[in-house]
């Protein structure tokens, strides 16, 4: 798998345009409202009802009292339980109201991508002190069923916010962006036939002679490939140049490697040598008619060369057992079979190309010392493919 990744540049000015149909609104106010300062932050809740990047909100609010600072915006996740995340998901933009209510539009120099069914806040939040921050107007006639305003009491112990109000609903104005940035790869020129890689991917807005990245995965084949990439193929988005929105790079893939590699023990039970007694030499362990204790394949896709190698760590239990005490074969006869040890040794070498799966079955024996302590012991058997040297 590889990551074709491309960069987005504008030569201009952004495109910003902004749907006129708002996403979510709360239109009029029939309460008072919240104050937005250091004490307290306010936040209103909407739901996506489509995909897209929310390239603005108006909220209706007034300066309230002496204020020094502005207010910020940003857009933040649900947290799963109807209050703000603390995630932000756009830029957090500064903005500020005249002294009667007042609508204003801020919109986002990064804006957040929206999910439809999605839950998302409008968070804002004011440095100044009591009552000198602004006032953020309500409906208190329970009007969007899409969310609710919350607050949360910075001067808490621990502040927190309150869960989304069932009635209330601060006023506001959600706009997407009337298009976002449609970016899609090729395996070939998408004129002369090319391939699509992947699904399209969707940029916001760029700013003024700005860029934004985008990227895809893609299922190499070998060979050569002149990798395109298209931006707005729609041509949605209105340019001064609309010629400039195809490239392409040159590329040559290597064949690719594969190892498939399989291994089973007989019955699923682990490798179980069962009982046995001191002194007592080849003690085999379980099998049963053609299988091994254990399966090795290695599957007929594998494209390169590999040894076969199997190592184990010395039994633990009322005491020890050394590995070495362990061989292992391709049959059921102990005779000529390797001794087991603590590090990787090569067993055997499989090459391709493979008709078929290679099938190899593992047999062991154990022998154990004289003055051995009696008991359970165990230990841990590994196996690995790995690519031959050139």
């Amino acid at each position: 798998m590889i990551t074709i990744s491309a960069t987005v540049h504008t030569n201009g000015a952004v495109y910003d345009e902004i749907n006129v149909t708002p996403l979510a609104l709360v239109p009029a106010h029939t309460g008072s409202g919240f104050y937005v300062d250091a004490d307290y932050s306010v936040a209103q809740s909407f739901t996506a009802t489509t995909d897209g990047y929310l390239a603005a909100v108006e909220i209706a609010m007034a300066d309230w009292g002496s204020d020094s600072a502005y207010a910020q915006v940003e857009i933040q996740t649900d947290s799963g339980s109807d209050t703000p995340s603390g995630t932000s998901i756009s830029s957090t933009e500064t903005q500020d109201w005249p002294s009667s209510i007042s609508w204003e539009r801020i919109k986002f120099s990064n804006p957040a991508e929206l999910i439809a069914g999605n839950k998302y806040w409008i968070v804002v939040t004011c440095s100044d002190s009591y009552t000198h921050g602004y006032l953020w107007v309500f409906n208190n006639g329970s009007v969007y069923a899409g969310g609710g305003a919350s607050g949360r009491d910075n001067d808490a112990p621990s502040p927190s916010w309150a869960t989304e109000s069932a009635t209330d609903d601060c006023l506001f104005k959600a706009y997407l962006c009337a298009h976002d940035t449609v970016v899609r790869f090729f395996d070939g020129d998408p004129g002369a036939g090319g391939i699509q890689i992947g699904a399209n991917r969707h940029l916001p807005p760029i700013p003024a002679s700005g860029t934004k990245s985008a990227s895809v995965q893609w299922t190499a084949i070998a060979g050569s490939h002149d990798i395109y990439v298209v931006v707005d193929p729609a041509d949605l988005i209105l340019e001064s140049n609309e010629t400039n929105n195809k490239a392409y790079k040159s590329l040559s893939v290597g064949g690719v490697e594969v190892i498939s590699f399989t291994v089973t023990d007989y019955d699923n039970d682990s490798i179980q040598f069962g009982d046995a007694n001191p002194g007592e030499e080849n003690h085999p362990a379980d099998w049963g008619g053609s299988l091994g204790a254990v399966t090795i394949t290695v599957g007929s896709e594998t494209s390169v060369s590999v040894n076969v190698q199997l190592k184990g760590t010395d039994f633990t239990g009322a005491s020890t057992i050394s590995i070495e005490n362990v061989k292992y074969d391709g049959d059921a006869d102990p005779t000529g079979a390797s001794v087991l040890t603590t590090a990787y040794v090569t067993w055997y070498t499989v090459t391709p190309p493979l008709t078929e799966d290679n099938i190899t079955q593992v047999y062991y024996w154990i022998t154990i010392p004289p003055t051995q302590s009696k008991g359970g012991y165990t230990s841990t058997f590994y196996y690995q493919a790995i690519k031959t040297s050139p």
